[in-house]
This record gives C-alpha cells, sequence and structure tokens, in this order.
C-alpha cells in the first residue's frame, strides 16, 4: 500500500493540499489499495456497502489512516455517488 501513496505524501507534504482520483469497489472483503489504474486512479476496495454513504465514510476513515490526518481533512470533492471520485486531502 505505502508504494501507492509515496507520491502523494510527498506532494501533501510540500503543498499541503493534494488531490487525486479513486475508484472504488464497496462491499469488499476488506478495506485496501489494490492498484494504481492506467488512467492514475488509485483503485480502492472498502468493506462497507454503497448504501446511505457508509461507503464512502469507510473510504474517508481509510485515507485519514493511510495520510495520518484527521478524518475532517479528507473530502470527497466530486463523485459522492459514483465509484470514480476526485479526493483532497489537507495537512
Amino acid at each position: 500500500m505505502q508504494q501507492f501513496i509515496t507520491p502523494l505524501l510527498a506532494e501533501l507534504a510540500s503543498r499541503q493540499t493534494v488531490v487525486f482520483p479513486v475508484r472504488i469497489h464497496p462491499h469488499a472483503k476488506k478495506t485496501e489499495i489494490t492498484e494504481i489504474l492506467e488512467d492514475g486512479s488509485l483503485k480502492i476496495s472498502v468493506k462497507a456497502p454503497a448504501e446511505s454513504g457508509r461507503a464512502n465514510v469507510e473510504l474517508i476513515k481509510f485515507l485519514s489512516k493511510c495520510f495520518d490526518v484527521l478524518p475532517s481533512q479528507v473530502s470527497i470533492i466530486s463523485g459522492t455517488a459514483a465509484r470514480r471520485k476526485r479526493i483532497r486531502i489537507r495537512a
């Protein structure tokens, strides 16, 4: 997982904010980053189902742990109801 986010961590450290695309796969066996897609998106499997925003909440909690920030510093800036999302993380 670390190899997927290392460049994003460096950008966050230097610019204090990072925006990147993700493609989520809800209702997976476990929450994890599985790969970087051809378009540069992170493919992330989330354990929660895509019901009532539960997958989004799980995604935000997971990314806050990966980037060592508070959940309030992670936001979905587009795609809240879609599998493809744009994420902003602020330091």
